[in-house]
């Protein structure tokens, strides 16, 4: 039987080899390389000769760098060869970012070539007259070429100019022209004005409180839209000195957002599109922002948001504060009824994104005070907070914005206890915590929750510590849930 077990053996290895063969021949070769399409990296659109131009893509392999050209400039051509014995391709040293790749200008010289090089004055058929395009060399900088150029060795080198935007503006191509803007994104804003105008790349107003009245506080005054800095700094996250934070400087809402808020955007709801990237939080380079990929089904159910959430299903137990037609007594009070999706879609269409876990916390703790409650460390009650204690029989529920001024945080904000429970951007993930963090937050893990903080109108003072927090599908939609926006600062 050997020898039938040498042939088995035989067989197998024969048939590996023929499988590696077939799986070695269909994978591509290097960039460049022996066996491939491309040439040093680029792939060619075009031929030419005397001089005549064509473009090439930057390749790492052949350029020595990522081919991604966002945020470096384009200076690594593909290295000259020989075509036969009297041509010399060549590229220009100056490429052009186009749609993230590098592109460089081919020169097809003629001229006795050898080891790559010409052996005869390579510059005698080269015209330079194809400068790179302008481009934004970084986010402030306008570079521009001569419109002429010197040839070298065969080489065309254009004068590079660089001209700085003025101020905090950027660098914008539109059209193959370069201009200087105040903003390409909401992270280029903040402050009152933290929405970039992508029309007219200005920095504006949330668009939520766009002639909206000042009916919110104590005295139905103050304005909704109201926001402060909370300064940065270290803490203990949910009072536990084994969970240390820092917090880098941010903006928060005052208030919760309220129905009046939430009804501009109601209105604006299928007259606009999230881009991918939205929101990203720019003290935290691990924020991917908003997930466009869903936006289809997204905007599908937003066209029933009032149906499926801000009713809550009309549902006679529950207490939602949403009506369809603008009414003064519900204007001021908390939008309820929301899910998660729409919550942070709001935020980021209003120039913000709901906050991190860490920052929620953050601002309820009072920083490195590390408060038990916004206020403090006395025991809730009715002057402080809005909680079950203080429902009147059936009567009450979820009260106007700021109703309970006592109770606010050191940085200003209202109703971080009580009222009504308010999303964060982080998923739910138990009570695990990384051992440190600096403006960290759980963005992706094996459940589908998200975290929910300060308790709420309907349940009772234990849950308004600020060492509480709630786990929830971030599909859910309830009368004592609602939330509120952080802004860059």
């Amino acid at each position: 039987m050997r020898w039938y077990h040498g042939l088995l053996a035989a067989l197998w290895l024969t048939a590996c080899n023929a499988i590696l063969g077939n799986i070695e021949h269909h994978l591509p070769a290097a960039a460049g390389g022996e066996g491939s399409d491309e040439s040093d990296g680029g792939l060619r659109n075009g031929g030419g000769g005397g001089g005549s131009g064509s473009t090439f893509q930057g390749d790492a392999a052949a350029a020595g760098e990522a081919a991604s050209c966002e945020a470096s400039a384009c200076e690594s051509p593909p290295p000259a060869k020989c075509q036969g014995n009297g041509q010399l391709e060549t590229f220009d040293p100056q490429g052009s970012c186009e749609a993230g790749r590098c592109r460089y200008t081919e020169r097809l010289i003629s001229c006795s070539c050898a080891a790559d090089k010409c052996t005869t004055d390579a510059c005698a058929s080269v015209t330079c007259d194809a400068p790179p395009k302008p481009r934004c060399t970084d986010a402030t900088t306008r570079t521009s070429f001569a419109a002429m150029g010197e040839c070298d060795d065969g080489i065309c080198h254009y004068e590079q100019m660089d001209e700085a935007c003025d101020g905090d503006d950027k660098c914008l191509e539109v059209g193959g022209n370069l201009t200087c803007v105040a903003c390409l994104s909401n992270q280029n804003c903040g402050g009152t004005k933290p929405v970039c105008n992508l029309a007219t790349h200005t920095c504006r107003a949330q668009p939520s409180c766009a002639g909206l009245a000042k009916s919110c506080g104590p005295n139905q005054d103050a304005d909704c839209c109201a926001s402060s800095v909370v300064p940065g700094g270290s803490f203990n996250r949910l009072n536990d000195s084994e969970h240390p934070a820092t917090i880098s400087d941010f903006r928060l809402d005052k208030y919760e957002v309220t129905v009046g808020r939430f009804r501009k955007f109601f209105a604006e709801i299928g007259k606009f599109e999230l881009p991918e990237g939205a929101g990203k939080n720019i003290n935290n380079a691990d924020d991917p922002g908003w997930d466009a990929s869903g936006n289809q089904q997204f905007s599908r159910e937003l066209g029933y948001i009032e149906e499926q959430q801000l009713n809550c299903r009309n549902d006679a137990s529950t207490k939602p504060t949403w009506t369809h037609d603008a009414g003064t007594s519900t204007e001021a009070r908390p939008i309820n009824c929301v899910g998660w999706k729409a919550a942070q879609a709001f935020c980021i269409w209003d120039g913000g994104r709901l906050p991190t876990d860490a920052e929620w916390n953050y601002a309820a703790a009072g920083g490195d005070k590390n408060r038990d409650y916004p206020w403090g460390s006395d025991v809730p009650d009715c002057d402080l907070a809005n909680y079950r204690a203080c429902l009147s029989g059936s009567s009450g529920a979820v009260a106007p914005v700021g109703s309970t001024p006592l109770g606010d945080g050191l940085y200003g904000q209202s109703d971080l206890a009580g009222n009504l429970y308010e999303w964060v951007q982080d998923y739910w993930d138990q009570d695990k915590l990384p051992a440190t963090c600096r403006d960290c937050a759980t963005l992706k893990t094996d459940v589908v929750g998200r975290v929910a903080r300060g308790g709420s109108y309907a349940l009772p003072d234990t849950k308004l510590s600020n060492s509480v927090r709630l786990g929830l599908d971030e599909t859910t939609y309830r009368d004592d849930l609602g939330f509120r926006c952080a802004y860059a600062k």
